[in-house]
């Protein structure tokens, strides 16, 4: 049902013939992830936070649950999207709103990949002020190979995607910049308000799970960042063994730095592919610091 709804807004977006009128001297972005959803969202705090216009494109049944992880329960239930916030956007016309002022896409595809239909989709209604797209992206994408039979597995088609995204970002006249990590954990607010809304600890389930993310949220949040994709998937072994602790490790990061990186990978004067690992840390990175970082990989 969420599918069909969404391909709805698609096809309306597609019959859009609207102009619409924005001032270019600000700064916007949209988000579109095909999960996790944790991913979408917590970039799309942090962008606003950074005072960039920010719209994060979901289901219309999503968009309570997206403003309570995000924001709390009273500010979803009021349901009106403060200037500052982040704002879902589910209909064709604001979703078309969003893109055409939009300066940059951001694609949470972590999990999975999006459809290159989507994408072109999209920058169709992007405007003149367009320049860059920013993929979320998993370690070791490069390396995949089709698995037996030519069958490709996940990682396979997310290196797919990453082929026609440089494609359709040329033909677009737009920077392409891929920000990749390991495995993610944390995701809530820690001890001040960093990610996402504390409910976001009462969606864990598992005791030693929420435990250890609460941690990572208060002491792991820091950042190494490493040129391109060179840091190698955990194994099964070391990454069973990793989940009772949240002490940094390279193949590792907090969910709040990686989108904290591709935001900043958003802001960056010019494209680049790197990849986001742990480190200690109470606070998160500034925009000098995440800038340092970035210069440092050039």
């Amino acid at each position: 049902m969420m599918m069909m709804m969404f391909l709805c807004s698609l096809i309306l977006l597609q019959c859009l013939s609207l102009v619409y009128s924005f001032s270019s001297s600000s700064s916007s972005v949209v988000v579109y992830g095909t999960g996790p959803k944790e991913l979408t969202l917590l970039t799309s705090k942090i962008a606003a936070r950074e005072g960039i216009d920010t719209s994060c494109i979901c289901d219309e049944s999503q968009a309570l649950r997206y403003r309570r992880l995000m924001y709390g329960d009273e500010y979803a239930q009021a349901g009106v999207d403060v200037d500052g916030n982040a704002k879902p956007v589910t209909e064709g016309e604001d979703i078309g709103a969003a893109l055409k002022k939009a300066k940059c896409l951001i694609l949470a595809c972590y999990e999975s990949s999006v459809t290159e239909e989507t994408v072109r989709t999209f920058l169709k209604y992007t405007g003149d002020d367009f320049n860059k797209i920013v993929l979320m992206s998993k370690i070791g994408v490069t390396k995949a190979k089709p698995s037996l039979f030519g069958i490709g597995g996940g990682d396979a088609k997310m290196l797919e995607q990453e082929t026609f995204l440089r494609k359709i970002a040329q033909e677009k006249n737009a920077d392409l910049s891929i920000v990749r990590a390991g495995t993610v954990k944390g995701g809530g607010p820690g001890k001040g308000d960093w990610g996402l809304d504390r409910s976001f600890y009462n969606t864990i389930l598992d005791l030693l799970e929420s435990r250890i993310t609460e941690y990572y949220d208060e002491f792991t949040l820091g950042a190494e960042c490493s040129l391109g994709d060179t840091i190698d998937p955990p194994n099964p072994v070391s990454q069973f063994s990793s989940k009772s602790t949240f002490e940094p490790r390279k193949e590792e990061v907090s969910r709040t730095v990686f989108a904290a990186a591709t935001v900043a990978a958003s802001l960056y004067d010019k494209p680049i592919d790197f990849t986001v690992s742990s480190a200690k840390a109470t606070e998160l990175p500034t925009t000098e610091e995440w800038n340092s970082l970035l210069d440092g990989l050039n």
